[in-house]
Order: structure tokens, then C-alpha cells, then sequence
């Protein structure tokens, strides 16, 4: 923008108003990658996270329940009046927090859809 304010292609306050707009966006974009570093560390300081993550990554296209993975992936199954079943899964809160972690984070980007850089 620089070049272009000073070769007459842009005036000055046209410049001013970019340099204005380019810094706010970077300040942004800054705040952004802070917070996803953070929750990124968060996220790795839990050892558990890899265990449950590759197991559910091991099972997600089974056809047929097997006692392996009954073991590695059903906590409890509790069986009640009138044949109603109930599956408690192991990783449950797991599995919780990473979509919560999703949903609170699925409106951060790093420009607004509203800015448009020329």
C-alpha cells in the first residue's frame, strides 16, 4: 500500500485508512493464533487425549460388535425394565469436551467474514 500511496495511486488518507484496517486485522489474527496455541497446549497436556482418540479411530468403521471392542470402547450396559438399554461409553467426557472445544471455537477465523482485504 505503501508503494501505491507513494507512485499516486492511492491518497494518502486511502493509504492511512488501509494501514489502519491491515493493522486491526493483524492484531486480530494475533489474538486468534494466541488463543488456539493455548488450547492447543491444553489440549496435549492430557496423555488421555491420544488413547481414547486412537481408539475410536480404530473402531469407527465396524459392521459388528466384538468383545474387543465391547472392552475397549463400553464401560457399562445396563439392561432395564421393559427392554430398554442403556450404554455408558468409556471416554465419554472425553469426547464431550472435544466437541464442546469445537462449538465454542467454530466462529474463530483469522479475518471476520466481514473483512475484505484490497
Amino acid at each position: 500500500m505503501y508503494e501505491d500511496w507513494k507512485f499516486g495511486n492511492i491518497s494518502e488518507d486511502e493509504y492511512k485508512e488501509y494501514s489502519i484496517s491491515y493493522t486491526d486485522s493483524i492484531g486480530k489474527m494475533q489474538e486468534n493464533i494466541q488463543h488456539i496455541q493455548e488450547e492447543l497446549e491444553k489440549f496435549n497436556k492430557n496423555d488421555n487425549n491420544s488413547i481414547w482418540i486412537d481408539k475410536f479411530t480404530k473402531y469407527k468403521n465396524i459392521t459388528e460388535l466384538s468383545k474387543e471392542v465391547v472392552d475397549e470402547l463400553i464401560d457399562d450396559i445396563y439392561v432395564h425394565e421393559g427392554k430398554e438399554i442403556t450404554i455408558k461409553f468409556k471416554y465419554e467426557d472425553e469426547y464431550q469436551k472435544a466437541i464442546d472445544y469445537i462449538k465454542r471455537n467454530e466462529n474463530i477465523t483469522l479475518l471476520n467474514n466481514d473483512e475484505k482485504i484490497v
